[in-house]
């Protein structure tokens, strides 16, 4: 099973999700990293899930954000840890819960810039059943990646590389793991893009096929 698989159908992400998408649209231009968007990007890249996670699907999309999306059909729970190791999701046995309490919960529901919601704002923990399906996707923090240093020999290089690596401490049941990844620096493509058609599947042999620019 490929744990980011492309065809897998996206985890739903829950109610507030799409709410937090509409109001904070504007937001999404700290996606891209580095300095400026014709000297290349910086992505979050998603490693191959490490065998204690087999059992769950995880994406890592790029929508207005970097996104996680988990789908946990099991009956064990899948916590996830903030920075300073407390659980702020759990996902798995037919719903998911969020402690409501967690400012990690909060930060990670909104495009909103760091610091309108601060890291130290937790409460007591308050745990709410926010999805009655075993699928949730969250902003996560880790996967910024507007503060991430490309150095200039790489910028100058022009070729992909690899930055450093991001981690989310998770528990699988009682098993510790973690979703992990690493920054990848993406150089902008020179020249003039073209657009071809290179596979029509079956047509008619009546069939036109044209490419407008916009």
């Amino acid at each position: 099973m490929s744990h980011a698989k492309p065809s897998m159908r996206p985890a739903t992400a829950g109610r507030l999700f799409i709410v937090f998408s509409l109001a904070f649209m504007a937001a999404a231009a700290w996606a891209h990293g580095g300095d400026s968007e014709s000297e290349g990007t910086v992505r979050p890249v998603l490693n191959p899930l490490p065998p204690a996670l087999a059992d769950i699907r995880v994406q890592l999309r790029r929508t207005l954000a970097p996104q996680l999306l988990v789908r946990n059909d099991g009956d064990r729970l899948l916590t996830v840890y903030d920075a300073s190791e407390r659980a702020f999701l759990r996902i798995g046995a037919g719903k998911v819960q969020a402690d409501l309490g967690a400012a990690a919960f909060h930060r990670s529901t909104t495009l909103m810039a760091p610091g309108a919601i601060g890291a130290d704002t937790s409460q007591a923990p308050n745990w709410r059943v926010v999805e009655p399906t075993p699928n949730w996707g969250w902003f996560d923090l880790r996967l910024r990646t507007d503060s991430v240093e490309v150095p200039d020999s790489v910028r100058g290089h022009g070729e992909r590389a690899q930055l450093g690596p991001w981690s989310i401490p998770v528990a699988f049941g009682d098993s510790r793991s973690t979703i992990s990844g690493h920054f990848e620096y993406v150089p902008t493509p020179g020249g003039i893009p073209e657009a071809r058609v290179t596979d029509t599947g079956v047509l008619p042999a009546s069939t036109l096929v044209r490419w407008y620019a916009p």
